[in-house]
């Protein structure tokens, strides 16, 4: 069981059985030079879909476990593009819109629910010089649907600065969710309670440091790791 605050408790549930999943999918693609475009049609029907369900205790304390819907119908399109808008300037993007729909089966409070979701990605990488190498990629995640309520949307934006020294050793500078923005809430309705549960992460973080390549000289990735710091060793 994992504490979050005096009101709120999560855990595992070990009732939980595999989910299953039937996908369906129709893809076309596209390559123009140094561009390249894809859009993927799918319909994915889950039996036994994971939820996040709440339910409460006592005490006015909410315990929320994973449990098994009856079922979950995703139906969408998924479009993603790459390529140069500039001779040292690329992109990469992808938006995912989707139906959704979702029957609650046997959860204690939950109720059918449908609706229309979207979640994207944007990625630019700028190379000014053969030595600097500027990345900002950003995300943001639509709502998504819970047996009991829903998830609200969120993302965030990176950046990140590599400058070549030599053939070994580069300067890194790193900014993990720029403008702060990354949050979590999540609202449970049901005919015995409402909650709203509003978790501000405060993710942003900035690392800069120096990075050593042992061995012969190699180009460096044209991408940056913004989950965690750099670490040594």
């Amino acid at each position: 069981m994992v504490y979050q605050d005096p009101l709120n408790v999560r855990s595992g549930n070990p009732d939980l059985e595999p989910q299953e999943t039937d996908s369906f999918e129709a893809m076309w693609q596209m390559r123009k030079g140094q561009s390249f475009y894809q859009a993927t049609a799918y319909l994915r029907n889950t039996d036994k879909a994971f939820t996040d369900v709440a339910s409460d205790i006592g005490g006015g304390v909410f315990l929320t476990r994973p449990e098994n819907l009856g079922s979950r119908r995703d139906m969408g399109v998924e479009a993603t593009a790459n390529g140069r808008l500039h001779p040292t300037l690329r992109y990469s993007a992808s938006v995912n819109v989707f139906r959704q729909e979702i029957d609650a089966g046997s959860v204690a409070g939950g109720g059918d629910r449908e609706a229309t979701l979207a979640s994207g990605r944007l990625s630019l990488n700028w190379q000014p010089t053969a030595k600097d190498f500027v990345q900002l990629s950003s995300f943001w995640q639509g709502d998504s649907l819970l047996a009991q309520g829903r998830r609200e949307s969120g993302g965030m934006v990176n950046l990140g600065y590599r400058r070549k020294l030599n053939d070994q050793l580069s300067f890194n500078f790193t900014a993990r969710d720029l403008f702060n923005t990354f949050s979590n809430t999540t609202i449970y309705e049901t005919p015995q309670f409402r909650e709203r549960s509003e978790q501000d992460i405060k993710l942003r973080a900035f690392y800069i440091g120096l990075t050593w390549n042992f061995g012969g000289p190699r180009r460096q990735p044209e991408q940056f790791d913004f989950s965690a710091g750099p670490t040594g060793g």
